[in-house]
């Protein structure tokens, strides 16, 4: 019987037939201030690497909010998710444009 070496980080990334997607789950004492059970957006790249790039940053800024969650009661589910769907348009906005930039170069 072999065992399958698995990483040891988390990548946050789920393959769709045209692209990848970021995914992660909510730790169960977020789930009432975030809403949801689990947190999904699209990567817009069916890239592995960038795709990999930017699920590493919408995943470093949701940890983020959970813990500014831990310090503050300020926050409402709509909110919370209102502000990492916009973090996560912004990131694939910038990271477009940054793309498109070096590309012209």
């Amino acid at each position: 019987m072999t065992v399958r070496n698995r990483a040891t980080t988390p990548h946050f990334i789920v393959r769709q037939p045209h692209s990848y997607c970021f995914r992660m789950v909510v730790p169960h004492r977020y789930r009432t201030h975030v809403g949801r059970v689990g947190l999904r957006y699209t990567l817009h790249t069916g890239s592995l690497s960038q795709a990999k790039t930017r699920a590493r940053t919408v995943a470093a800024y949701v940890i983020d909010l959970f813990g500014q969650l831990d310090s503050s009661n300020d926050s409402s589910p709509t909110r919370l998710q209102l502000a990492i769907r916009d973090f996560v348009a912004d990131q694939l906005v910038s990271g477009m444009t940054t793309a498109h930039t070096k590309v012209s170069q």
